[in-house]
């Protein structure tokens, strides 16, 4: 969604940062929500109620069965990169079991002041799975790109 709402070129929008973002599907990206569904209907997700309460189940399936679908399938953002101007960051883990390298390659490739990264040991949730070298990150491009950088978190 940053990706898309960058591509408008907002006047306010000084710069963004992506993790894990997608802006195609990828058959990496599908044999991981299939191996997703399967560890679901095992019962092996039940720890995800924490962060969508008894909303899980409904959110679950939404998002496996939009990816899985045969009209999904042709689904790519690729053509609003190139609008993109603002510098952008694109992060995702080096073992993210839904998308591949080629996903970084073409954020950063098609953008026109695009920066990506490959977080080491990391899997789908940098923020969750490396949050220190996330933040670093995010910390570091931005205090490059925007005048007056972060706050100091209290």
């Amino acid at each position: 969604m940053a990706l898309l709402h960058a591509a408008e070129q907002s006047p306010r929008l000084k710069a963004i940062v992506t993790l894990a973002a997608h802006v195609f599907v990828e058959g990496i990206t599908l044999a991981g929500i299939l191996r997703a569904r399967e560890a679901w209907d095992a019962g092996k997700l039940a720890g995800l109620a924490r962060f969508h309460g008894d909303k899980t189940e409904t959110l679950f399936h939404a998002w496996a069965d939009t990816w899985l679908s045969p009209g999904f399938a042709s689904w790519n953002i690729e053509y609003a990169l190139p609008s993109i101007s603002c510098p952008t960051l694109a992060l995702q883990g080096e073992h993210d079991q839904y998308g591949s390298a080629a996903q970084l390659d073409a954020i950063a490739g098609k953008t026109q002041n695009g920066r990506q990264l490959m977080l080491p040991n990391c899997g789908h949730s940098p923020h969750q799975e490396a949050p220190q070298a996330t933040l670093d990150s995010i910390a570091g491009f931005i205090a490059e790109h925007c005048r007056h950088g972060l706050a100091s978190p209290r």
